[in-house]
């Protein structure tokens, strides 16, 4: 009968889901619980589920466990755009299909991660609700992924007792608190301090580049470039973008770091607090700007000459580019429009500006239109002194980021993002208050039962912008002039020669390990991070021999890397990936796994395209 067909319809689907699910599960693996959740890259955000098995972790888009616990498969379209799970129940959901529905082909990406290859759990917060964790391997990789109020306090538990004591936990300082009870409110309070005074203690000593200070505190106030919402936040650090050539060594050159960008021009900052004092709401809080410095519109802005940020951009707009007036054209241009022009401009730089010249070249050719003024948008103008060259430009930037200048107040810029400027008395006084919902604990999203409030809540916090969590409650030390410090980066000419016998052939590579150089001849690398042994590879057969660098005691080789000869090789930080390149002329990237016998996995081949 009708009832039988469809039961047995039922069945075979359930089958054809569990088939697919378990052919992605690792021989003698088992799976110990499962937790819906979202997979959050850039903009896109996918319905996913994590099931925690006894050896690894798998991430699996589109499919959700119902309340009967059994898997269901979830098309893009039916996943909300904006993912508003908080305070539904763990299981099920309107964005499941029912139990035997014939759909077309719905693509599973999924991600697979043994628990020994997490280096660093942080939790985070999405649309200002403490309910992601941000996971980091070994290898640079990292995953976004959001869950319910409900689980996500329990996923990270678990992540946390299956990964044993190796990954770090890093979170911001409230959520720690947060989800801290009693006494060990105190411990976690303990631990953030402890965390936060190395950091600014290596900072002030010079043993960490501001450059790499400001990452760190982008990551400890909750930012990621996973959700653009929320990415990594820098300064503008020069003003002058007229000169021909840039003297660095002039302060005139610099931006007033104690300054917001809404308070660098007077006459625009009276403006600013013209509407501060004369805002008269009940509901709605004072601010100063009704704009923020950080937001996915803003990332989007200056990176789109660059893959996959065009394609959201074009998202966003309906799938055609703004006008060409409105697009990044000009560093002067946007400079002017963002310190003093524009009262709906005070965006900062994202970290790109410091490392990144590509993002100033359109190489995919792409038609932005032409301005107002006649002039067709293709690569950023860049300011004179840079000489129409992106690599220059990022390079001198990155040096006034590291200037002497910027390192005396550095410390000013990050008491208005990250501290005690950021909200309160002192951020009024220093006209640095934003809308209210950009700030964390602003509204209780679960207390909204509105459905439509709800979600123009929520499209409201993922659009406006996020400000960062606020990690220092009082002024941040300056730096201090290195000049009375005695660290590596002050005294050079003290290091170390550590084993450094008399080369049989040119230097090919020299390595600083804490105050100690080491060196090794032409096709020689060392194995980062202890750096203990090395490889070398001028045999005959293409091979390349392990060695140790204590004693020179061949240990192994590895062998059928390439066709040819090998002419270049590099390992990451951590050693975990190898990449080599050859008179085959191609590139190989490896999985480089230690043990008793050195062992490489092929990863990626990498091969030039023609012009």
């Amino acid at each position: 009968d009708k009832e039988s067909a469809n039961k047995e319809e039922e069945e075979e689907e359930e089958e054809e889901i569990d088939e697919k699910i378990a052919r992605l599960i690792a021989k003698d693996d088992a799976i110990l619980g499962a937790y819906n959740c979202s997979h959050v890259t850039a903009l896109d955000k996918h319905e996913s589920v994590l099931l925690m098995g006894r050896d690894n972790c798998y991430l699996i888009e589109h499919y959700r466990v119902n309340e009967k616990d059994e898997f269901e498969e979830v098309s893009e379209e039916q996943c909300n755009p904006s993912f508003s799970g908080w305070g539904e129940k763990e299981s099920g959901g309107s964005g499941a299909l029912p139990a035997g529905r014939k759909t077309k082909t719905i693509a599973h990406a999924h991600m697979i991660w043994a628990y020994d290859e997490i280096s660093e759990l942080h939790k985070r917060r999405y649309l200002l609700q403490p309910v992601a964790i941000e996971v980091f391997k070994k290898d640079g990789r990292n995953i976004l992924i959001v869950f319910n109020n409900q689980n996500c306090e329990e996923a990270f538990a678990k992540l946390m007792s299956s990964s044993g004591n190796g990954p770090s936990i890093i979170a911001p300082l409230s959520m720690a608190l947060g989800a801290a009870k009693g006494g060990e409110i105190e411990e976690e309070w303990g631990k953030m301090q402890l965390w936060k005074k190395s950091l600014t203690q290596k900072w002030q000593q010079g043993a960490i580049s501001n450059f790499q200070y400001l990452m760190h505190l982008n990551t400890l106030a909750g930012r990621s470039f996973n959700d653009l919402t929320q990415y990594p936040v820098f300064p503008w650090v020069l003003r002058d973008y007229e000169s021909e050539e840039l003297d660095l060594n002039n302060p005139e050159v610099y931006r007033d770091l104690s300054k917001p960008m809404g308070a660098l021009g007077e006459k625009r900052k009276a403006e600013f607090e013209m509407r501060y004092e004369n805002w008269d709401d009940s509901e709605i809080p004072k601010f100063h700007y009704g704009t923020h410095y950080s937001s996915a519109g803003t990332v989007l802005y200056y990176l789109i000459r660059m893959e996959p940020y065009t394609s959201h951009f074009l998202a966003l707009q309906g799938g055609k580019f703004d006008l060409a007036d409105r697009l990044f054209h000009g560093i002067k241009d946007t400079w002017l429009s963002a310190s003093e022009q524009n009262m709906a401009d005070v965006k900062e730089l994202i970290p790109e500006f410091y490392f990144l010249p590509e993002m100033f070249v359109n190489s995919n050719k792409y038609d932005f239109g032409v301005k107002q003024t006649g002039e067709k948008l293709w690569n950023v103008v860049l300011p004179p002194w840079a000489h129409d060259d992106p690599q220059e430009f990022v390079r001198r930037n990155r040096q006034a980021l590291e200037s002497d200048y910027v390192s005396e107040h550095l410390h000013e810029w990050i008491d208005l993002i990250f501290g005690y400027k950021q909200q309160g008395k002192a951020a009024e006084e220093a006209c640095n208050l934003y809308y209210y919902l950009t700030y964390e604990g602003a509204v209780d999203i679960e207390a909204i039962e509105d459905p439509v409030l709800r979600q123009a809540t929520l499209s409201q916090i993922e659009n406006f912008g996020q400000t960062p969590q606020q990690i220092f409650k009082k002024p941040h030390p300056k730096r201090s002039k290195l000049s009375g410090k005695y660290t590596v980066y002050t005294h050079p000419h003290q290091l170390v020669p550590y084993q450094l016998r008399m080369l049989p052939d040119p230097v090919g590579q020299v390595v600083m390990q804490g105050e100690k150089v080491l060196a090794l001849g032409h096709q020689k690398l060392f194995i980062p991070p202890k750096n203990q042994k090395y490889l070398t590879w001028n045999g005959p057969d293409y091979s390349v021999s392990i060695w140790s660098a204590v004693d020179d005691k061949f240990l192994g080789a590895l062998e059928y890397l390439h066709d040819g000869p090998l002419s270049c090789a590099a390992f990451s930080d951590d050693g975990t990936i190898f990449v080599t390149g050859s008179s085959d002329t191609l590139i190989n990237v490896w999985a480089y796994g230690r043990g008793r016998s050195e062992q490489c996995q092929l990863k990626a081949t990498l091969r030039g395209a023609l012009e």
